[in-house]
């Protein structure tokens, strides 16, 4: 079985594209690596296991970099995304960065290593997407003394 291709996004498309679209969007800021590619063929996994839910596309990283930069210096300690480091893929909803999947790498077999990149992507997949959101709990008592 032959993986999917995921549209490319450009600069000049990418707000239509991705911050205008519903749901979850994925994009992979590709730089043409190894690892890039195996991780487009994960995500276009991912993307035609759960069309309903999210939408995919890949981005070349150094037509971003200036959109990417941006990201990074108004990400305050409290985001929980990176995009300094590529390859990456970026979640976005309702026109927002959510955050961003990295991977880890690991340099034993490549059969291997891809069933682990697999694996840690459907984890982020199942924190980042899947999710329920009526059991996330919610403190709502919380307060913080500054002084």
């Amino acid at each position: 079985m032959t993986t999917p291709s995921l549209p490319r996004v450009t600069p000049e498309t990418f707000e239509r594209e991705v911050l205008q679209r519903g749901g979850s969007v994925l994009v992979l800021f590709d730089d043409g690596s190894d690892v890039s590619r195996t991780l487009a063929g994960v995500l276009a996994a991912a993307v035609q296991g759960r069309a309903d839910r999210i939408s995919g596309f890949v981005a070349d990283a150094d037509a971003f970099a200036d959109m990417r930069r941006q990201y990074e210096e108004q990400r305050h300690a409290v985001d929980t995304y990176h995009l300094d480091l590529t390859p990456v893929i970026a979640l976005f909803r309702g026109g927002k960065l959510i955050t961003t999947f990295e991977p880890w790498l690991h340099y034993h077999g490549r059969r291997l290593w891809r069933q682990d990149l697999a694996g840690q992507f459907e984890t982020f997949l199942t924190k980042m997407v899947d999710y329920d959101p009526s059991k996330v709990h919610v403190q709502k008592n919380l307060q913080l003394d500054l002084d």
